[in-house]
Order: structure tokens, then sequence, then C-alpha cells
């Protein structure tokens, strides 16, 4: 008892001392010892309280003087300011060290409860936040004082560095936490709030440090995240985390660390690190991890776009130590509600995203269904099937297409095969029978798209759906789409996605079993429409029943447009009639069409839209019936489209040229300009692109025809075009298509331009070492002139100064 009370008042004499801190290194050996005095259930109040508050004091009120001398206008002496600050850091340091020998002592009492050593925990961390935070902000803060002070900041920085270590690892072993006392949990939740701060000054530090302390601070929140989850804020180590790790993916895309290997795969390996970190935090708080929602959705897009845009990004190592990190960290993700209601947020405002986001959010759709797909939880299941997944899917594929690389790997396959297996897998696995024909009719909309990319898309998950199902259900998508073709009106059959729709039902016809294709050719006459048959790729040679169909509607002087397409299209859809006959029959009543649709062209004023389709397909049906009918039947048509080349209509010429370059075999003889004319009208077009399209008909039809040249020789215009064509010299006119001045021409349209060979440009590594060396001498250069002007340069020192300066000027310059 009377040393304890003689123990006292040496404490309190000490602390009441106004040169107390003169005496510290003194009082750290003692201190110690003294502590052997005291049995551990004692410590806490009667030693470790008052000393460590103590100590707490002087160490930010150390920290503060410092700021405070350095940032005031101080008209001390350099060498008085200098002494001050070494001081003050010597205290510091002071501080750290009975801090050390503290938790040596402690650690080797064994396991302690922490009610006997709590001050520890309330002190030290604020302390470490305190010594990291100044050794980080120190070189801007000290200016012209930092070299002086290098040696003490060393100090103080590498102190800190060792006491943190042995901190964690002494909370770790050493301290029993009983968290059904408040006070216990409340403790721990503050120190490891203060830690995560110094946390994330260490990032900026040193990457070994760094490493240690993130090391040690997942262990010990994971060691206790049962009791802890419920009231520790775990958002503020996930959301820092998840910035710091963004800004060195941010790095990596930079061009220029290509240059520089080393730091490149530094960079790669410490954003491996912090995905690991965040990995391994979502994995212990599962379920509590709100407020960070947020930054884990823009870190997962992240993640998956920055090896799927381009070669820029997708580097082997940022796809082996980074993107890999993507799939794990979804995993532990699925059964948070909040950061399913974040997705749901964004996936409700999909338009809003750049195509960058949407490759994120595709991908991360991707790995979001094929964990659906393999998991059991059915109340996980269903909520997020509440979000239209495969539809999304869709529409982000539609928006980030154009920058989409298709060819990277997933897997060991490529991206676009896994997006439609992973689909259909999703389909036939996850969906109950509302959502499957739910899901169906979406694909369908889409399928009715425009956007051809899309289009492809879907009828590549359609027929793969319908190859992996019953027989059932691919009969029924055929129907659904034949159905479709069938009543699409003639004049959009041209049209992309009539196209799509089409191809799409002839894949899935040939995936029917022959009972199947039967149950097609029954129910929707494939004879009487040609349109649909050509899609199918059904083979069968036309009936008499269509022969006479087609020649009633042509009889019919009041049939619609859409009758007079559908016979136009009976007769030049196929190509398999071997009876003489029924040739002649079907030949004689295209004739007649031909002659009824020239007529109407020439009594209307404006054609129609569906005028331009009819053209088309009699522009494939002429050389297949005109060919029969002999020269003057020809002759007839050349005359006819004579009279169509001069309404100097682009989308007219282009297939008069077709019809003109595929009559070339027919016709026998050229007995009169009619052809030339054409050709020449056709060639005077203002449209580039048709002019280059005629000059080509023209050659191809003068090499069988050699009269041609002749003909045309009249006129000056065609002769010159022809002429350069056979030259090779390209339609310079035509680079007016693209807008461009004289000044983005290219240089092979110029014959005199005396253009220099391109220079190699040269990378100087080491140019670029002497540029670094120089910028410091240079600092260091105008830190000595700041130090001359507080005081006088001595002697010696100017001798220092002057050998540096001759050094300097024998340098050799290598030439």
């Amino acid at each position: 008892m009377a040393i304890n009370i003689i123990i006292y008042f040496v404490f309190q004499n000490f602390m009441e001392r106004d040169d107390n801190i003169q005496h510290l290194p003194q009082f750290n050996e003692n201190f110690i010892t003294i502590l052997k005095h005291y049995p551990s259930n004692s410590l806490e109040d009667s030693i470790l309280h008052p000393i460590l508050s103590f100590f707490h004091k002087i160490f930010g009120s150390n920290i503060a003087s410092i700021v405070n001398l350095l940032k005031i206008n101080c008209k001390e002496e350099k060498n008085d300011v200098l002494t001050k600050l070494n001081q003050l850091l010597q205290v510091s340091i002071h501080v750290i060290d009975g801090y050390s020998g503290l938790i040596d002592y402690l650690s080797n009492l064994g396991i302690l409860k922490l009610s006997y050593v709590k001050s520890v925990l309330t002190t030290l961390p604020s302390v470490l936040f305190l010594a990291f935070n100044h050794c980080n902000e120190s070189e801007k803060l000290y200016g012209i004082y930092f070299l002086s002070n290098t040696v003490n900041l060393t100090s103080l920085f590498r102190k800190s560095y060792e006491i943190s270590n042995i901190f964690y690892k002494w909370i770790d072993d050493c301290i029993h936490f009983d968290f059904e006392r408040d006070d216990d949990t409340n403790v721990l939740i503050k120190a490891l709030e203060t830690l995560y701060s110094v946390g994330e000054i260490v990032v900026r530090l040193d990457i070994k440090t760094m490493v240690e302390q993130w090391k040690s601070l997942v262990k010990l929140t994971s060691k206790y995240a049962c009791f802890l989850k419920f009231r520790l804020d775990i958002s503020v180590p996930i959301k820092f985390l998840c910035s710091s790790l963004q800004n060195t993916i941010a790095t990596l895309m930079v061009e220029e660390k290509e240059k520089n290997a080393k730091l490149k795969l530094r960079d790669v390996k410490l954003a491996n690190f912090q995905l690991k970190v965040i990995v391994k935090l979502c994995e212990m708080y599962k379920g509590y991890l709100n407020g960070s929602e947020d930054s884990l959705l823009h870190l997962l897009l992240l993640l998956n776009r920055c090896s799927r845009l381009g070669s820029k990004v997708g580097d082997t190592e940022i796809e082996r130590f980074v993107v890999v990190g993507a799939a794990p960290l979804l995993s532990h993700l699925l059964e948070d509600r909040s950061f399913l209601e974040r997705f749901t947020i964004v996936a409700d405002n999909i338009h809003s995203l750049s195509p960058e986001e949407a490759v994120g959010f595709l991908f991360t759709h991707l790995r979001l269904l094929k964990f659906l797909i393999s998991c059991n939880d059915e109340e996980i299941k269903g909520s997020w099937l509440k979000i239209p997944l495969l539809s999304n899917i869709i529409t982000l594929f539609s928006m980030s297409y154009s920058i989409l690389n298709l060819n990277t790997k997933i897997e060991g396959t490529d991206s676009y095969t896994t997006l439609i297996s992973i689909s259909v897998a999703f389909m036939i696995s996850c969906l109950s029978c509302e959502q499957f024909v739910e899901t169906e009719s979406t694909l369908i909309e889409h399928l009715f798209t425009s956007h051809l990319q899309t289009g492809i898309l879907i009828s590549d998950i359609m027929c793969l759906l319908g190859r992996l199902t019953n027989e059932e259900v691919c009969l029924e998508e055929t129907k659904f789409l034949c159905h479709i073709l069938c009543n699409l009106d003639c004049a959009g059959m041209q049209r992309p996605e009539a196209c799509i729709v089409g191809l799409t039902a002839g894949r899935l016809f040939h995936l029917l079993s022959k009972n199947g294709q039967d149950i097609i050719e029954k129910q929707f006459q494939l004879h009487l429409h040609p349109h649909l048959s050509f899609y199918l790729n059904h083979d069968f040679i036309m009936s008499y029943d269509m022969i006479n169909n087609v020649l009633l509607t042509k009889d019919n002087k009041k049939c619609s447009s859409h009758q007079f397409l559908q016979m136009i299209e009976s007769v030049t859809l196929y190509n398999n009639i071997n009876d003489e006959e029924t040739y002649k029959k079907l030949s004689d009543a295209f004739i007649e069409m031909w002659i009824g649709f020239e007529s109407y062209q020439r009594n209307s004023v404006r054609q129609p839209d569906w005028w331009y389709y009819i053209f088309f397909l009699f522009t494939k049906g002429i050389p297949k019936y005109y060919g029969e009918k002999g020269n003057s039947m020809i002759k007839k048509i050349l005359i006819d489209l004579l009279d169509l080349s001069m309404l100097k209509q682009s989308s007219i010429n282009y297939y008069i040229c077709v019809i003109v370059k595929n009559l070339a075999q027919s016709i026998i003889s050229l007995n009169d300009s009619t052809v030339s004319d054409i050709f020449i009208n056709c060639i005077s077009s203002s449209n580039f692109l048709i002019k280059q399209i005629a000059i080509e008909s023209f050659v191809y039809f003068a090499n069988i025809h050699h009269d041609l040249l002749r003909n045309a020789s009249n006129d000056v215009n065609t002769e010159y075009y022809i002429s350069d064509y056979y030259k090779k010299i390209p339609l310079c006119g035509a680079i007016n298509i693209l807008n461009l001045s004289n000044a983005f021409i290219h240089k092979c349209y110029f014959q005199d331009l005396d253009i220099p060979p391109n220079k190699r440009i040269k990378y100087d590594s080491e140019g670029e070492e002497i540029g670094l060396l120089f910028s410091k001498l240079v600092d260091c250069i105008k830190e000595i002139k700041e130090f001359s002007i507080n005081r006088n340069i001595s002697s010696k020192g100017m001798e220092m100064i002057n050998s540096a300066i001759s050094d300097l000027t024998k340098l050799k310059i290598e030439k």
C-alpha cells in the first residue's frame, strides 16, 4: 500500500512539473518498472488512464505546436526554428517509445480483459492517426525545413509503423472482449473507426505499410464480425477502398503507364490487394452493407468493363489480377437488400448510362445470371427475378455494341457465345412458365428492331432455345414467326427487321423434325406464300395452282397492290420450273406485268413507296424471263429503261444499271444507241455512287459488246470517265461525299507533290532521367537561395558550392 502511494505521488509530481516533457525519456525508463508493482486488474484506473491520457495530450499538443510554428510568419532565426522543431519531434518520438514499451510489457501478461487496459485502445489509435497524418503532410508542411528534419520524421514514421504492427497483434492475441457489455463493444468500434482513418492515410504513404495495416485491420474486423455487424459502419472503409481502387484502375488505363512495366505491375498488384480487402469485408458483413451499395455497384461496372473495351485496357495482368475479383464480389452482394434496391434503380434508368457504363452493366448482368442459375436459395432468386434481367441485357447490348469487344475471352469462350449461352441457360433453368412466356414476348419484341446486331443476337438466342428445349417450343416459335411473315405487307419485306424475322423462322424451321415441318407446310400453305417459302428454304416444284393463281391475279384489273406484289414475287422467287409449258405461261405473264407496270409509272406523277420494291423484283425477274424472248422483246425493255433513266432518280438508276448489266449475256447485237444512252444518263448522275456503279456496269457490258465503246464515244463526259477507269484513276470528286477540305485530302491524290519521308520518333529514356535529375538540382538551388536570405553562407559552405559548380562544368557533352 505504501509503495502505491509513493508511486502515485511520483506520477502526480511528474505531470504537474512545467519541465515534465524534458524528463519524458527518464520517465519511460522507469515506467515499466513501476507497472510491475500493480496487479493486472488495477492497471487501468491506477496507472494507465492518467498516464496515457497525459501521453495523448502531449502528442496532440506537440503536433499542433509544430503546425502552428510552420504556418505562422515566424521572425525567428532559422536555427531557432529548427531547434524547436527538433525538440517537439523528439518528444513525439518518446511518446511512441512509451507506448511501445507498454505494449511489450502487457503482451507478456497473457490474455487480459479489455476493462484492464481500456485506455490503450482509446488513446493509441488517435496517436497513430496524428503520427501518420503528420508524416503524410510533412513534405508540404515543412517546406525549407523538411530536409533538416528528415531524420526525425523518418524515425517518427518507422516507430509508428512498428508500434501499429505490435498493437494489432496484441489486440488479436491478448485482449478478451466481453460483447455482452456495451462498453467493450463501443471501445472496439471507436478504435476500429479511428484505425480505418489511419488506413486511409497510409495508402498515400507506402505500399508495404498500407498492406500491413489493412491486413491487420481486416483480420481484426473479420474476427469479431458476428458481434459488430449490427453496429459497425462498415461502409466507411468499403467506400474508401472502392474509390482508391477505381483511381488505381484509372492509372492503369492511362497509356503512359505502358512505358514502365514495373510501375504498372506494382499498380496491378495494389489493385488486386485492395479488391481482396473489399471482397473479404463484403463476405464477413454480408447483408449489412448499408451505405456502400452505390460504391460497390460502380466498382462492379468498372471491373466488368475495363478489360472488354479494346486492346488499350484489356491487358492480361488486369484480367488476371483485377477483373477476376468481380465474380466473388458479386456473389457476396446477392443477398444484400440495399444492393438489390440500388441495382434496381440503375436498371430502371438504364438509358441514362454511357456506352462505357453500359458495357460494365451488361457483363454485371451476365455474371448475375450465372449465379442465379446455380443458386439454391429460392428467396434470393425470387428477389432478383423481379428485375427484367434478360430485357436489360438486350437493351445494354444495343447501347454498347459499337465499343464492345466481342472477341474477349470469358473463361476460354468468346463473350458473344457466352452471352447467348448464359441467357438461354437462365431462361431454361430459372424462369417459371409464366416468366418464360413473358420473356419470349420480350425477345419477339426486340426481334423487330432496326438495330441489326440486336436482331441477330435475339435470333441466335431463339435458335439455341429451340435447340435445347423440346419440339413443342420450337414449333410454337416457328408458327408465330411464320404467321407474322404471312401478314407482313410485301412492301416491307426488304426491311432489316423483316429479313431477320424471316431468317430466324428459317433457322427454327430446320430444327424441327420432319413431322414438325409438315405441320408448318400444311398450316401455312407455302405454295401460296412465296416469301415464306423462300425464307424457310423449302424446295418444291411450283404447282399449277400457283401458276393459275398468278394468271388469275394478272387478269384481275381490280387486284390490290398486295396481290400484285405477291404475284410478281411468285414468279421471281422460283428457279426450279422445269416444265416448258409452265415456263412459257409464266414468262408471258411476267411480260404483261412489266408492260402494265411501265404504263403505270408513265401515268404517275409520283411513285408510291412500294413502287421501288416492285422495280427491285423486276430487276431479278427480267434476266430470267426476258432472256428467252429474243432481241425484239429486250429492245422494248431497253427503251422503257431509257425513259426511266431520264427521271434522274438515283434509286431507279441503280436498278437500271443492274438490269442492263444482267442482260449483257442475252442481247445478241447492238443496232442502235439505246444501251449507250442509258449508260450516258446514269454516268452523268450527280450521285457519285450511281456514277461508279454505272461505270463498272458499262465496262462489264463493253467487254461482251465492244460496239458499246464506239456508240458512247460521242459523249465527252462518258469517254472521260471510262478512260480514267481503264487507267485505274479513282473518281476524285467522290471525296466530296465525305465533305473533306483540301487540307485533309490524302497525298495520293496529288501527282507532283514532294512529300518528305515520315520521321521516326525516338523515345529517349536517358534524356528523361537527366530531366528528372535536373529538376531536383533546380529545387536544391532554390533551397540554397532561400537559406542565404535569412543568414550569410559560411566560407566552408561557399567552398562546397563552388566545388559543385566546378564539377558541373567538367561534364562532357556527347556529340
